[in-house]
């Protein structure tokens, strides 16, 4: 979680929390829906919200439902500070249902190529402490792109959503591409290449 959105939760003095991105609206159907989950009885401790992505203009149904923890109580809840992780809920945790579209955050970022490829650089190097001991191995690099293409423009159905499904599927293909990339530099004994360089400038 970002430190801003972190320091926020921590500041708030009400008994639930719900986030929402600057670029998210919160239709009436979800916010009657979660009023009416926090005054059952046997109300849950948080609530995961389906959410709806667009690309290109389009509603891209290869992402849905893409849920998102963003309402709970905010006792016994613990926000990590790593960026888009999402907080650890001590008790019972329910999703909202994804058949009604109507209870889904409208997610109004509608990024751009040049966009998602820069926050795919970003976001990649926040993956890398988490992968320090993943060993790839020489056909990783293809193997998991190509399923990753697979899984979302075949078994996830981009391949419903036209030229934008095929270029969305594209770019979160090459996202892993760039994460197995970098696993492998960041494994590189650079003392060697600085060694390597020295003897060809020679």
């Amino acid at each position: 979680m970002e430190p801003a959105r972190q320091y926020a939760v921590q500041a708030a003095k009400g008994e639930w929390i719900f986030i929402v991105d600057a670029d998210e609206l919160v239709p009436k159907d979800l916010h009657d829906y979660l009023y009416e989950q926090i005054n059952q009885t046997d109300c849950p401790n948080g609530i995961k919200i389906p959410r709806k992505n667009y690309f290109m203009g389009r509603f891209m149904r290869c992402t849905y439902p893409d849920y998102i923890l963003r309402f709970f109580r905010k006792e016994n809840t613990i926000c990590p500070p790593e960026i888009h992780k999402q907080p650890t809920i001590s008790g019972k945790i329910i999703k909202a249902p994804s058949s009604d579209k109507k209870l889904a955050f409208i997610h109004l970022a509608n990024d751009s190529v040049k966009t998602i490829l820069n926050k795919a650089n970003n976001y990649t190097e926040y993956e890398l402490a988490k992968r320090a001991k993943k060993k790839y191995s020489l056909f990783a690099l293809i193997n998991e792109t190509l399923f990753r293409f697979f899984k979302l423009y075949i078994l996830k159905g981009a391949i419903l959503d036209g030229k934008a499904g095929l270029a969305y599927a594209g770019l979160f293909a090459f996202y892993k591409y760039i994460t197995v990339a970098k696993t492998w530099e960041k494994k590189i004994h650079y003392p060697d290449l600085q060694r390597d360089k020295i003897n060809m400038d020679k």
